[in-house]
């Protein structure tokens, strides 16, 4: 018996040691059950080899054996006898008389891994796992978190114990992926600019004047390089400006506010109707040359002397120097010849276009000197037609002793292409104002002119020469306010003493002025008018404030106090106001006209009813002026 006992007590302390050294055995268990062992929270695994060993200590506590004796539990329940739904234990722990058992609660084989609680029920067990376990296989496995795809946009899911992590696309964030990242959150856009939100990036919105993805840079305007012509530029907020050099001007300095470059061609009639009016062509030509700059990138002048024949003085390149030019043109002298202009319009036209006579194809002017007598006046009329519709201008200068204003308005092929000799700044100043870019501000226009006429009714005149002269008076009215509306008009009838009609300052319109001109009756008490008185009186007046101002005399000429007409013109020309006459009626003296006025270019003639020379007169009243340092400052 007692060797028996013995035996036994030997087996079991060979069976402990065994299992303490690891050594294969049946009772060995697996890993994932030792771990059970360690966590278990309410039903205890683990084996007290005092339990198995000591009996005296077993018997003494043999409850808490009941829950310590697994290593010989599973030993010895191994190949047990009881049911499916029973667990194997031993009712009877101590090793000197081991007893088993089955029971109905199943929990007893502590089924449950990995720490798991049981639950015994009626009809088996649950086990309640240790979180991160998979309770389908009695929390043998570890549970897979990625399995129910929580990672939401494309988010990629890694498994970890009873915990998962997600690695989000690009844009999104949160445990699952779940939010779209506002990137507009940290203000990118600077500057004001507006920013919108997109998936993974963000644009922003640039107020004007910045530009990059953020708005951070300052656009530099300057960068294109926009201003022309060396002028300089400052970049500033969403805008640039030029300093352009004393020549140019505009936003970009794309206006050359310099005149020229032109060619010009002076064409000087020296027929036998201005033999003795040559003197006046040159001094006309040289004052002209004395003004502008002279150059191959200036201008450049040209000179043609023409009777019946024409002839070339110089062409446009042969001459840089004014000195050099007025020698040559104190050679022009008058001849008894014809006046054959056409021959001299094609040779102006020839050198204008010719580029070994210095034509340089740039704004072409032919500036015609004469009386508009011409003999081939048909032919003449025909070469100005050709040459005007080349873009080349005539400009057509009165000088003689008897103008034919309707043949330089036709050859010139517009009234304001008419010109005095006495008006040289209006042609020059004109020729500035083409020669510039339309915009430059060098040169104005003025229009602030006024007239007032002086209408002769003395008795001493028929009615049909009289009413010649009441429709030359209404057609001054008529042509000089459709040429230039902004033209004051004042009117006096006259024979002894002159009688106010309608003033400078009268309000109404063209038409009124007219109805009130032909109210005008024949004074049949005075048969002499007193012209000099009436001219005295409109000084005297002190009627004018406009800075061209113009007194019109239309009257037959017969004229008895022709000194004392002739001292008011001139006291008039030395108060800035031009006196002029219009020529109407059959009666008409011009010989007294061309002895009383400055300039036989200041008469003007009507006849049969044809008042086209009128448009002459009314170009006088509208006008470029230029300053006077155009050049020195536009260098």
């Amino acid at each position: 018996m007692y060797i028996l006992q013995f035996a036994f007590i030997f087996t079991l302390l060979e069976l402990s040691n065994a299992h303490n050294a690891e050594v294969e055995a049946p009772w060995k268990i697996q890993r994932h059950e030792a771990h059970s062992f360690l966590t278990s929270p309410t039903r205890n695994r683990r084996s007290d080899p005092r339990c198995n060993t000591d009996e005296v200590y077993c018997e003494n506590n043999k409850d808490s054996c009941m829950v310590h004796n697994e290593q010989s539990r599973e030993y010895f329940c191994m190949g047990n006898t009881c049911t499916s739904t029973q667990a194997c234990y031993l009712s009877t722990p101590c090793p000197a008389h081991y007893i088993l058992g089955c029971s109905d609660n199943q929990c007893l084989s502590f089924p449950c891994h990995n720490g798991a609680t049981c639950h015994d029920t009626s009809t088996g067990f649950t086990c309640q796992c240790v979180p991160g376990w998979n309770p389908a296989d009695y929390c043998k496995t570890e549970k897979n978190e990625c399995a129910s795809n929580p990672c939401q946009n494309g988010g990629v899911c890694t498994d970890k114990f009873n915990d998962y992590s997600c690695s989000c696309h690009p844009g999104y964030t949160g445990k699952i992926c779940q939010t779209d990242i506002n990137e507009c959150a940290s203000f990118p856009c600077q500057n004001s600019g507006t920013c919108t939100d997109h998936l993974n990036k963000y644009s922003c919105s640039c107020v004007p004047g910045y530009t990059d993805s953020s708005c951070q840079t300052d656009l530099n305007e300057c960068q294109s390089v926009p201003c022309l012509n060396g002028g300089s530029c400052n970049d500033l907020l969403n805008a640039f400006a030029c300093d352009c050099t004393s020549r140019y001007e505009g936003s970009v300095c794309e206006k050359d506010c310099r005149p020229g470059p032109a060619d010009i061609v002076f064409v000087v009639d020296t027929s036998d109707s201005l033999q003795n009016d040559v003197n006046k062509s040159i001094d006309f030509i040289v004052r002209f040359i004395s003004k502008v700059p002279i150059g191959r990138n200036d201008f450049q002048i040209g000179v043609i002397a023409y009777n019946y024949n024409s002839t070339v003085l110089f062409d446009l390149d042969d001459y840089t120097s004014a000195s050099d030019m007025n020698a040559v043109l104190t050679t022009i002298k008058g001849k008894e010849a014809a006046t054959y202009t056409a021959i001299a319009l094609q040779q102006a036209h020839e050198m204008l276009t010719t580029f070994s006579m210095g034509s340089r194809r740039t704004t072409s002017y032919i500036v015609l000197l004469h009386d508009g007598l011409s003999t081939d006046r048909n032919n003449a009329f025909a070469e100005a037609k050709i040459i005007n519709a080349m873009g080349i201008r005539i400009l057509s200068v009165g000088i003689g002793q008897s103008i034919a204003h309707r043949e330089m308005l036709t050859i010139s092929n517009s009234q304001y292409y008419t010109f005095s000799p006495h008006h040289l700044d209006d042609m020059y100043n004109q020729i500035l104002k083409e020669t510039v870019h339309s915009d430059c501000a060098d040169c104005l226009l003025e229009e602030e002119t006024q007239i007032v006429m002086l209408l002769d009714n003395n008795k001493n005149q028929t009615i049909e020469n009289y009413n010649d002269r009441l429709a030359a008076t209404r057609n001054i009215i008529e042509k000089v306010l459709t040429y230039n509306p902004h033209t004051k008009i004042g009117m006096y009838s006259y024979s002894e003493e002159p009688d106010l009609v309608f003033s400078l300052s009268w309000s109404a319109d063209k038409d009124n002025r007219i109805a009130a001109a032909l109210q005008i009756n024949i004074d049949n008490h005075i048969s002499t008018s007193n012209t000099s008185h009436a001219l005295q009186h409109v000084r005297l007046d002190k009627q004018f404030s406009a800075f061209r101002k113009i007194v019109v005399i239309v009257s037959n000429g017969m004229w008895t106090d022709m000194d004392e007409i002739k001292k008011e013109v001139s006291y008039s020309k030395q108060d800035g106001i031009e006196v002029v006459g219009v020529i109407a009626g059959e009666d008409s003296v011009m010989e007294n006209y061309q002895a009383v006025l400055n300039d036989p270019s200041q008469v003007f003639y009507t006849d049969d009813g044809n008042f086209k020379a009128l448009e002459s007169l009314a170009t006088m009243t509208k006008y470029y002026s230029c300053d006077d340092n155009i050049f020195s400052k536009r260098q």
